[in-house]
């Protein structure tokens, strides 16, 4: 049983299919890849035992056969095949790569000695299959993801709520994108997402089941599953939080502040966390150093209304509040400050609102 095929073929399915591998090294599974080939459609399969991730290619002339390869040693020699075509040769015992030579694959076995067989999911939809845009993928990585818990004292919270917006908290910073991506609330997970960004094209086809969810896209499929506990997920205090009012909104050159914040964080002790103060004027913003030794003036680009003199002072952690600067998609900042219960400042960017927590002065 064999197939032949184009090597820059092959390259690009094996590039896609690795991304799904976690290379567990307690879960063995993770770092294989399984290779199929049925009525002439080749699949590549990688899995971290939660999600699933599949490479298509349809028209692939050859015989049906199914095998399971240590991704590692597979993914090094296709990358290194220079000549046009690569054949696959099994015989239900050893794999034969030929490509610039003919080597043995070895194949990776189960405790009885038998060859491994790649994991199957089954899945069945609810309802009629989905369309997103994929540009509403890459808003949700570029601005909600460095907002993402990365601990699990709260599980909810190391997941994307997409309801009716798309919210992702860290307890300190908070991200909320108006973007609706599935007609009902779901969680989908950090990894789940960072895979389906991969995708590339206009948009993605969106199937879900129960407690499950398929996107693909032309030659390219992920799986998974949902989190269950969606009621353990604060939306809507989250919501109300970000609706209450700031007493001043300035606007501010998005390179000058996070050039100002790049110099004076050289300043800061190592153990004060890159933390800056903040002492909002009139017409401009000081930003110094926790010692105050180093300070620079941002001049605000719109005019506060009012007579009244402003000095409202705060402190913020520099790479919580970078990351929310840096991910702001124009280049002039809309920053509102002095909210009522003095614990924020919040960030507005078009569609998206952004919530940094001050830190103790």
């Amino acid at each position: 049983m064999k197939f032949t095929i184009a090597t820059d073929v092959l390259k690009r399915l094996v590039v896609k299919a690795e991304k799904g591998a976690s290379n567990n090294k307690l879960l063995p599974l993770t770092g294989f890849l399984g290779i199929s080939l049925k009525e002439k459609t080749l699949k590549l399969e990688t899995t971290d035992m939660t999600n699933y991730v599949s490479a298509i290619e349809h028209n692939v002339e050859g015989e049906d056969f199914e095998v399971v390869v240590t991704l590692d040693s597979f993914s090094k020699i296709v990358s290194k095949t220079t000549v046009d075509t690569i054949t696959l040769e099994f015989d239900n015992k050893s794999l034969k790569f030929i490509g610039n030579g003919t080597y043995n694959i070895e194949l990776p076995l189960n405790e009885e000695s038998e060859l491994i067989k790649f994991p199957k999911y089954t899945f069945i939809p609810n309802g009629d299959a989905l369309t997103i845009n994929y540009d509403d993928i890459r808003s949700i990585i570029n601005a909600n993801k460095s907002c993402i818990a990365t601990d699990n004292s709260v599980p909810a919270l190391t997941y994307y709520y997409c309801g009716d917006e798309v919210i992702s908290t860290n307890q300190t910073n908070i991200c909320l994108n108006e973007i609706s991506l599935f007609g009902e609330p779901v969680l989908i997970s950090n990894r789940m997402m960072d895979l389906v960004s991969l995708f590339g094209g206009d948009t993605i086809t969106v199937e879900l089941g129960d407690n499950a969810i398929r996107f693909s896209n032309g030659g390219y499929t992920v799986y998974g599953k949902l989190f269950n506990n969606i009621e353990d997920y604060p939306a809507e205090p989250i919501e109300a939080y970000l609706t209450a009012p700031f007493a001043y909104n300035c606007k501010l050159n998005k390179d000058a502040l996070l050039g100002a914040m790049d110099r004076l964080v050289i300043f800061s002790d190592k153990l004060d966390d890159g933390h800056l103060n903040l002492k909002f004027e009139k017409s401009k913003l000081k930003i110094s150093n926790k010692a105050n030794t180093s300070f620079e003036e941002i001049a605000y680009l719109n005019v506060i209304e009012g007579e009244e003199e402003i000095n409202y002072s705060c402190a913020l952690s520099y790479d919580l509040f970078k990351n929310q600067i840096a991910s702001n998609s124009t280049d002039v900042i809309d920053l509102y400050f002095c909210d009522e219960n003095d614990v924020c400042v919040k960030i507005v960017d078009n569609n998206i609102t952004k919530i940094t927590s001050l830190q103790e002065a």
